[in-house]
């Protein structure tokens, strides 16, 4: 299989031919490890906590030829009404959550939207300080 893919892409280059880019975005919380999963999914490593301000647009290639645009957003809460925006012309939606909080709002959003989504389980790092 992965050589018929890779005489596609050989010749879809030769010829000229570029494939499609697919939109995808990445939603969820802040905080849960949206942009470690893309940083580690581009083969860099991840140092700390920094919360992305709006989006981040990160474009993948994988090692088929099939391209991406990957839609990293903000989970942060003074960012969350622009998110709905982001996903006009995405071909599907990955939601991050912790195990934790259960993504309902998130889950509407993408129904609301008309878009397939799928769930993403992210480990829990630290549990909450139960007194």
């Amino acid at each position: 299989m992965a050589t018929i893919d890779y005489i596609t892409q050989r010749r879809n280059e030769e010829f000229g031919i570029r494939a499609p880019i697919y939109k995808v975005c990445l939603i969820g919380d802040g905080g849960i490890g949206k942009s470690k999963l893309v940083s580690r999914l581009m083969g860099r490593s991840f140092d700390g906590y920094h919360p992305t301000l709006g989006v981040e647009l990160e474009p993948w290639t994988t090692p088929y030829g099939t391209r991406y645009n990957i839609w990293d957003m903000s989970g942060v809460d003074r960012f969350r009404g622009l998110a709905s925006g982001y996903y006009r012309e995405s071909k599907h939606i990955f939601v991050m959550w912790d195990g934790l909080r259960y993504p309902y709002n998130w889950i509407k959003e993408c129904q609301d939207a008309n878009i397939p989504y799928t769930l993403i389980l992210n480990t829990i790092d630290t549990l909450p300080n139960i007194s």
